[in-house]
Formats: C-alpha cells, sequence, structure tokens
C-alpha cells in the first residue's frame, strides 16, 4: 500500500483501498468533484483539519487479498469492462426504480415535504446526464480506448475515425461527472438520506435505501474514470502518436 500523505490524491487513495472513501464522505468532501485533488488542498479549501483526515484514513485496514481489484495495475480494456459490468449495469438496474419510488413518494408526502418535488427535479437532471454520459462511453470512448490497448499490443492497425481525440471526450465526460456527481449530492441532501422522517412513507425509504448505494457507487465510478482510466488513456494516445502509430 502507497503512504497516505497530504499530497496523496483523493481518487488515487480511493482506488487503491475503497474502504477509504467513507472517510472523505463524512468529513463533507464530495468525492465525486474532488477525487483528482490532493488531499492537503482540499483540506485547506474547505477549513478541515487534515491531521484528523490523515489520522482516521490510516486507521482503514488494507484490503484482503481478493477483496478489491487492482484497479491502479488494471489493463484500460478490463478497466473499461468492468466499468460496464459494475457501475453501468447498476445504473441501468437501479434508476428506473428510482425515479418510480421518488414520483410516488413525492405525490403521497410532497405537500408535508416539498423538498421531495426538489429531489425529483434534481434526480431526472442526473438521469438525463448520466443515460447520455453511458451512451457516449459504452459506443465511442470505450471502444477508442479499446481501440488504443490493441495499437499498442500491435494487434491492430488504426483505421478507424472517431469523433473526438482522448482529451475531447475526457473534457466532455469530466464535466458530465461534475453535473452528475453535484445533482446526487442535492438529492441526497433534500431527502435527508442519512436521517429521513420518521413517518416517511414506504416509497420514500425505498428511495433512501437506493440512493444510499448510489452515493456510494457514483462516486466511485467517477473516481475510476477521472483517477484512473482518462489520465491513462491520455498518456496512452500520446505514446502511441509519439510512435506516429496513429497517423
Amino acid at each position: 500500500m502507497t503512504e497516505i500523505t497530504k499530497n496523496s490524491t483523493i481518487g488515487l487513495v480511493i482506488a487503491e483501498n475503497v474502504k477509504t472513501a467513507p472517510i472523505f464522505d463524512n468529513y463533507g468532501i464530495n468525492i465525486g468533484r474532488k477525487n483528482t485533488k490532493k488531499i492537503g488542498e482540499v483540506c485547506q479549501k474547505l477549513d478541515l483539519n487534515i491531521e484528523n483526515i490523515l489520522a482516521d484514513l490510516h486507521k482503514v485496514p488494507p484490503p484482503l487479498p481478493g477483496e478489491q481489484p487492482d484497479f491502479l495495475n488494471m489493463p484500460l480494456d478490463e478497466l473499461c469492462k468492468y466499468i460496464v459490468v459494475n457501475h453501468h449495469q447498476f445504473l441501468y438496474r437501479n434508476v428506473p426504480k428510482m425515479e418510480e419510488y421518488l414520483i410516488k413518494a413525492s405525490e403521497y408526502q410532497g405537500n408535508e415535504f416539498p423538498a421531495l418535488h426538489s429531489a425529483l427535479k434534481s434526480f431526472k437532471d442526473f438521469e438525463e446526464i448520466m443515460y447520455r454520459h453511458l451512451k457516449m462511453e459504452e459506443q465511442e470512448y470505450f471502444p477508442f480506448v479499446k481501440k488504443m490497448v490493441k495499437i499498442a499490443n500491435k494487434e491492430t492497425v488504426y483505421n478507424q475515425s472517431f469523433p473526438h481525440s482522448t482529451r475531447s471526450y475526457v473534457k466532455i465526460l469530466t464535466n458530465d461527472h461534475r453535473k452528475a456527481s453535484k445533482l446526487v449530492a442535492k438529492v441526497c441532501r433534500f431527502v435527508k438520506y442519512k436521517n429521513p422522517p420518521k413517518n416517511a412513507s414506504d416509497n420514500y425509504l425505498k428511495f433512501i435505501q437506493l440512493v444510499d448505494k448510489l452515493h456510494q457507487d457514483i462516486f466511485l465510478h467517477i473516481t475510476l474514470e477521472d483517477s484512473i482510466l482518462q489520465p491513462k488513456s491520455i498518456d496512452l494516445e500520446q505514446q502511441i502518436n509519439a510512435l506516429k502509430v496513429i497517423n
């Protein structure tokens, strides 16, 4: 395990040991928006005690053998597949159910808890962004990354055009990540997911259960892309271009 210091990047700390993610969350650090930042930089900006955070992070036990994938050393084509199978499919399975629960909850208790209407609007905005985002990744960016891996491994030659360069894809997708993580944080705040009302309806509580899982899943999802896949894919494209493999 790499030593965690004030100069450690939040996303890489989480990627190496996903059990550290709740520590950042407990201190109010939005992982989805801060994962590429250094711990010390974020603590200074948010006026947080870095010594307390580092002490808490050092208490987290390292992953047991086989407990989590070795994200930092996973080949990029395998990482693309992992993200689709584990994180994209999570969204496809759960987002429609979550929207249904939240619609019913807002219809039933919207007058009592007006924030449910705000939560529903933010959730629909999140849904719109993410479905467009997943489509771009699955149909364009991930195939491009996989193609570059094959080129680098000399398994194929570059004979296919893509709408964007790696940097262009990353700019679009990172912007989506920032918007999506902000919207998830807003939804969580609106529904008070850590302390829901005692008289919350069944649909309200069902949504709470899933939004807690979404909160954890989306931030790991974003971390793997922002902190590992995207910078490594940019480096890979540069290496290929330097070798004049892509004409």
